[in-house]
């Protein structure tokens, strides 16, 4: 996991040590790139999710990957909505018929919420309706749990301890386990990118560009 060279004021001290303990969370996590699915594409894709599924960003890299390989590609982004909203608002949104594949990024907006069934059902869902394989994306990185400068623009109240030591970093953690867990239970491809990446790459220091979707889907999907 690739951190952040840069510090300012106070927190240039915590920094080596906020670092440390959220790259052990990652490695504990047991993946790297080498460990990732290899997804197989036989006709058109839907991303669909919060804002992470952006045409303009993230999801927008993966559907140009998806493109490059003959396929078309469709995003629906919701952003800010929740994992239990994209369930509930899944049917008006799209057939699941229509996709060979739908890539569900979803999960970093859940606060405290345990929306692990209403995934679970949102996959079943798609396969029992005529979807071939869904691929579960769990949140993103989070790069302000150890930047100051991107905390300072995101959350400009708080500090770095909040972050790691409060209720926000410790539920979305909570939150991408049990996700990924329910994901896969449900039958999902997981491709997570707390063991590809090195963190979020746009200014708000929470979501990822879309050069950063695109190199996530080179790695996982087949040529």
């Amino acid at each position: 996991m690739k951190a952040s060279a840069t510090t300012t004021g106070t927190d240039m001290d915590i920094l080596p040590i906020l670092g440390g303990l959220v790259a052990a969370f990652v490695l504990s996590r047991g993946g790297t790139a080498e460990a990732q699915p290899v997804i197989e594409l036989r006709g058109p894709v839907m991303i669909y999710g919060d804002s992470q599924a952006s045409a303009y960003g993230f999801g927008g890299g993966w559907a140009d990957a998806v493109k490059q390989r003959g396929f078309t590609a469709t995003n629906r982004n919701n952003d800010g909505k929740s994992t239990r909203w994209l369930w509930q608002n899944a049917p008006s949104q799209f057939s699941p018929a229509s996709y060979d594949t739908v890539i569900v990024i979803a999960g970093a907006n859940d606060g405290s919420n345990d929306y692990q069934g209403e995934l679970q059902s949102m996959i079943s869902w798609l396969f029992h309706n005529g979807t071939r394989q869904v691929v579960y994306i769990p949140p993103l990185p989070l790069t302000v749990a150890t930047d100051p400068e991107y905390l300072a623009r995101v959350f400009p109240n708080r500090t770095v301890t909040w972050a790691l030591e409060g209720d926000w970093l410790r539920n979305r953690n909570a939150n991408h386990a049990a996700l990924t867990r329910g994901a896969r239970a449900a039958g999902a491809i997981i491709v997570d990118p707390e063991a590809l990446a090195p963190y979020p790459d746009a200014p708000d220091g929470i979501h990822a560009t879309r050069d950063t979707g695109r190199m996530y889907a080179e790695i996982v999907l087949s040529q």
